[in-house]
């Protein structure tokens, strides 16, 4: 058959695939080609946001960090698949978080600013040891997707020449401190550290933490992260090595 396609007899299974788009979804997957399923606007257009979110960061009044990064994202495509990094990943310096307490917080805070769920998507995604692979396993895993929102240059390289890619720039504090999940992780140790250990926290010392990250995260984040126990959780790394 032309093109080496599957031969297809009517009303069979393979038929419903092909109506479907699945063999050329496959041929993406596997051969990493710029098909005209790349190319082809989808009816309900949707953008790749690939992060760690360890933790999501932004408030969302100031457009700043992730939530910021999604919702300008939301304004353009209707819908924004939210690919959680590094899932196999927690209870580790950068990534304290499990996959399944980011997914909570993710939805819980994107909800609370008003968001339908109807228009995000949450994947967990494991590493794998090749980079060059990684783009083929995103894509397998997630719902179609014919744009990439991008803050760095190794997401931009995974995508290129198959997607449209959409610069992010990265967000900074009124005090021109750049947003990061790195810089929010950085201030809570720095807090805990001095408070000199701590079992638990003091109230004076969480609040010492609240507002450290004020303008780094979003106050309904904020809520679900404390309420997973995400400070008591930096509290046991910032010693637990010592």
């Amino acid at each position: 058959p032309k093109n080496n396609a599957l031969p297809v007899s009517r009303g069979s299974a393979l038929e419903k695939l092909s109506q479907l788009g699945i063999d050329r979804r496959v041929d993406v997957i596997y051969n990493r080609r710029n098909t005209d399923f790349n190319a082809e606007p989808l009816e309900t257009g949707r953008a790749l946001f690939l992060g760690g979110f360890q933790p999501f960061t932004g408030v969302y009044k100031d457009r700043s960090g992730h939530i910021g990064a999604i919702r300008t994202s939301l304004e353009t495509f209707d819908q924004t698949v939210i690919a959680i990094g590094s899932s196999q990943r927690s209870l580790e310096d950068c990534d304290p978080l499990t996959a399944g307490q980011r997914i909570d917080v993710i939805r819980y805070a994107l909800q609370a600013n008003g968001i339908s769920p109807k228009r995000f998507f949450t994947i967990p995604i494991k590493d794998i040891p090749e980079n060059a692979k990684f783009a083929s396993k995103v894509i397998s895993f997630c719902p179609g997707f014919n744009s990439v929102l991008s803050g760095n240059d190794w997401t931009k390289q995974l995508f290129n020449g198959g997607y449209n890619i959409m610069p992010l720039q990265r967000s900074t504090t009124e005090d021109s401190v750049p947003i990061s999940a790195t810089r929010a992780r950085s201030m809570i140790k720095r807090v805990i550290r001095e408070s000199l250990r701590q079992t638990p926290l003091t109230a004076n010392t969480i609040a010492q933490i609240d507002s450290s990250i004020s303008d780094l995260i979003d106050p309904a984040t904020l809520a679900k992260l404390k309420h997973l126990g995400f400070y008591e959780t930096m509290n046991f790394l910032a010693y637990a090595k010592e």
